[in-house]
C-alpha cells in the first residue's frame, strides 16, 4: 500500500479553515460558555483576551494550534469579538506577532484535556477503532483517514503531521488485512478437511485446535472467539464439547 494515498484537498483542509464559516458552525463551535468566559476574561487587555479566545475556539474546531494565526477567518474574529464586546479588531493582529500565544496554547491544552497523538492510551483507542472500521467494512485510506481525522477532534486527541496519520492509516489497515487472509486460509484449510472425513475430526469447544485421533495440530491462533461463535454440530446444531464439528462459513 502506498502511502502518499491523500488528495490535494485532504492535504489542503487538514488541520486548517477552509473558507468562511457557516452560522452553524460558528454558532456550534465558537460559543463561548461561562467557563471560557471566566477563564478567557482572566487575561488582561483586548489583544490578550480575543487572541486567547480565537485560539480556544480554533483549538476544538480544527484539533490544532495553527501556525499562523493570520489563516483564522474574518467571521471568527468578528464572531468572538462580539461575544467578548471588544470593537478594536485591530488588536488581534498585534496578539498573532507576539509570544504570548505560545504561553496560552499551553493553557488552552490544560483547559481542554487535550491530549498528544503519541499518547499511549489514545493511539490505543483509535487503533482498536480504526480495527473495527477495518474488520468489518472495506472503506478506502483516504476515507479511513478522514473518519481517523474526525475521531481524534472528538476525543480531544490534538492532530500529528499529516505525514504521520498518513502512515499510520494504511500501516494498521495492512495488519488487518493480513490477519483475516490467515484467518480466511485456515478456516478454508479447516472445512476442506471436515467435508473429506468429517467424522475423523474434532473440535474442542473454546480452543482454537482440531485433532485426529491422538495427534492434536495447532491453526495457529486463526480462529478468534468470534468465529468460535460459529461453530455448530453437524448433527443438532448446537455447540458440544469434543463431537464432530463443522465451521458454517
Amino acid at each position: 500500500m502506498p502511502v502518499s494515498f491523500l488528495t490535494e484537498q485532504q492535504r489542503n483542509r487538514y488541520g486548517r479553515f477552509v473558507g468562511e464559516l457557516s452560522p452553524e458552525q460558528l454558532s456550534r463551535y465558537f460559543h463561548l460558555d461561562d467557563r471560557d468566559r471566566r477563564l478567557v476574561n482572566s487575561h488582561r487587555g483586548d489583544h490578550s483576551r480575543l487572541g486567547f479566545a480565537i485560539q480556544l475556539c480554533t483549538a476544538r474546531f480544527l484539533g490544532t494550534f495553527l501556525e499562523d494565526l493570520s489563516d483564522v477567518p474574518d467571521s471568527v474574529v468578528n464572531c468572538l469579538a462580539r461575544q467578548l464586546q471588544i470593537e478594536q479588531l485591530s488588536s488581534f493582529f498585534y496578539y498573532r506577532e507576539s509570544e504570548t500565544r505560545w504561553d496560552h496554547a499551553m493553557e488552552v491544552r490544560r483547559h481542554c484535556g487535550f491530549r498528544d497523538f503519541g499518547d499511549l492510551g489514545a493511539q490505543f483507542r483509535l487503533n482498536r477503532w480504526l480495527y473495527a472500521l477495518c474488520w468489518t467494512g472495506t472503506d478506502r485510506p483516504g476515507v479511513l483517514f478522514d473518519r481517523a481525522t474526525t475521531w481524534l477532534i472528538a476525543q480531544k486527541v490534538l492532530l500529528p503531521a499529516v505525514t504521520t496519520l498518513e502512515r499510520h492509516v494504511p500501516r494498521l489497515r495492512s495488519r488487518i488485512e493480513e490477519r483475516v487472509r490467515k484467518i480466511l486460509t485456515a478456516a478454508a484449510s479447516l472445512e476442506t478437511d471436515l467435508n473429506l472425513n468429517p467424522y475423523c475430526w474434532s473440535l474442542t469447544a473454546g480452543t482454537n485446535r482440531y485433532s485426529t485421533g491422538c495427534a492434536k495440530t495447532h491453526i495457529a491462533g486463526a480462529l478468534p472467539n468470534s468465529y468460535e461463535r460459529w461453530i455448530v454440530s453437524k448433527k443438532s446444531g448446537t455447540l458440544l464439547d469434543d463431537s464432530p464439528v463443522v465451521l458454517q462459513l
